[in-house]
């Protein structure tokens, strides 16, 4: 198996992770720009200080800059804000299901609109994986949980798929991969602070336990985003956004046991088709 496919691979159990920490983080009194601005506030120190030991800056072109700091504030600001206001209306698990729908968005944006070549082995992935959202928000829909929740899930998909793709068409091939995620971070950090402006003001933990799971929050996040980063770099958008497969499954098995998240039949087949379609698609 390719290094930068076990990156993503890394990056989607650290990603899987995430959720049920920050849905955790806001039932306790964290605001969600407070969820944001933290992880990418120390993505961005420690991206910085990674170019300072090697020798190198972050300065890149006004151009390479704003483009990689949409980047972002859509794919990494809006997605965190997207997910977390999703956490009110359905359960971890089944949010992240219905997320993951990006591996897809990923392979059909490329085909439609970059080159990338059609095959039926990823019509029959794209057709599994839109079959599984459907089922999981049949459940959502049986639990009594409105639209609302679902719809903000999916719109997180989008804009998750827009940070991968840009991630590769964006950034320069001869950038560093600290350099970008430096500058997508920093995108990420004023999403936080223009919501908060607009929104609920920031709230940061408010007490030393919190602190300590917030810490693990943002160095979680920072890790991961280094790793998928890396593996963009290494294996190209398509294979790394379907190398992600493990996300969905540890988020759906966390969601369940740390906060008894409901696991109905219909939730568990769509699940069980997101994957499926994720390992059908990473066989092209």
């Amino acid at each position: 198996m390719k290094k930068g496919t076990l990156m993503c691979m890394a990056a989607a159990v650290l990603f899987g992770l995430v959720p049920p920490l920050l849905n955790f983080l806001l039932r306790n009194g964290v605001s969600r720009s407070g969820g944001l601005i933290g992880p990418n506030t120390l993505l961005m120190i420690g991206t910085f200080i990674m170019c300072r030991l090697r020798g190198t800056g972050v300065a890149v072109s006004p151009s390479t800059a704003l483009a990689l700091m949409f980047v972002g504030m859509a794919g990494m600001g809006a997605t965190n804000l997207l997910l977390g206001s999703a956490f009110a209306y359905l359960p971890v698990g089944m949010v992240t299901t219905i997320h993951f729908l990006y591996p897809t968005i990923v392979t059909l944006t490329e085909i439609a609109f970059l080159g990338k070549r059609a095959t039926a082995g990823a019509f029959c992935a794209s057709l599994l994986s839109l079959v599984g959202i459907a089922c999981v928000s049949g459940a959502g829909a049986a639990t009594g949980a409105g639209t609302a929740g679902f719809m903000l899930a999916l719109a997180s998909s989008f804009t998750y798929a827009f940070f991968i793709i840009g991630s590769e068409r964006f950034k320069p091939a001869s950038l560093h991969v600290d350099v970008g995620l430096f500058w997508m971070s920093g995108g990420a950090v004023l999403t936080a602070l223009l919501y908060a402006r607009i929104a609920p003001p920031l709230v940061l933990p408010g007490t030393p336990s919190l602190w300590c799971i917030y810490a693990l929050f943002c160095v979680m996040i920072g890790c991961a985003f280094v790793l998928l980063s890396a593996g963009i770099s290494s294996v190209g958008a398509v294979e790394a956004a379907f190398a992600t497969l493990l996300e969905p499954l540890t988020a759906v098995v966390c969601g369940a046991l740390f906060f008894g998240d409901p696991v109905t039949l219909l939730s568990v087949a769509g699940c069980a088709m997101v994957l499926a379609s994720v390992y059908l698609n990473s066989r092209q």
